[in-house]
């Protein structure tokens, strides 16, 4: 289980309210995996989510996160790193509950003009 921040500065609450309104939830913690698409990761997609047939996807190389926020908005993620604050990235949460990161937005404005 990895607990997440949840301080958000004054700029990014604003952003916050701008650009997610009421469809938005910060969350405290999550219980699976993060992973983000990475063409040198040591995982493989099918290592890091529900199995797939499909060749394309099963060629897909992640590496594990170490999440510092997470924000819901509707079905989407935007995580920031451990590694990398003040990058955020653009994700979705698997079936197996792992979350899947494959595209990174730059900033926290940026990250929800990008959904």
């Amino acid at each position: 289980m990895y607990i997440l921040n949840n301080i958000f500065s004054e700029e990014e609450k604003k952003i916050l309210e701008r650009c997610g309104g009421a469809n938005y939830s910060v969350l405290d913690k999550v219980e699976y995996d993060c992973y983000i698409y990475c063409k040198y990761g040591e995982y493989y997609y099918n290592d890091c989510f529900a199995a797939t047939d499909d060749e394309y996807f099963m060629k897909w190389r992640f590496e594990k996160a170490n999440p510092y926020r997470i924000i819901r908005f509707h079905d989407r993620y935007l995580m920031e790193t451990m590694d990398e604050k003040g990058e955020w990235y653009v994700g979705r949460q698997d079936k197996n509950g792992n979350f899947e990161f494959d595209a990174s937005a730059g900033d926290l404005r940026n990250a929800f003009n990008s959904l």
